[in-house]
């Protein structure tokens, strides 16, 4: 029996933590959209997002475009949880 009490407070911890990380994931997510910018990307011949001014921090893809790919997969089901 003592192996089944430890199995189940392991589970129950477990899910409490699946929990928090859920929570986390949807604070993440609402500050994601509330700073993104969905104007749509467009690139120069080096790779650099000019519609949002990144030219000089990141090459493709925009960060803006991540956070909208990020959401559009979330929108559409195709993330667990």
């Amino acid at each position: 029996m003592c192996d089944l009490d430890g199995a189940k407070t392991s589970l129950e911890s477990l899910l409490d933590e699946v929990r928090d990380l859920k929570a986390e994931r949807d604070m993440w997510r609402t500050l994601a959209v509330a700073l993104a910018d969905e104007s749509p990307c467009w690139y120069d011949h080096h790779g650099y997002c000019q519609a949002h001014s990144l030219h000089s921090l990141y090459e493709k893809p925009c960060p803006h475009d991540i956070v909208q790919q990020l959401l559009k997969q979330a929108l559409t089901g195709k993330e667990r949880g």
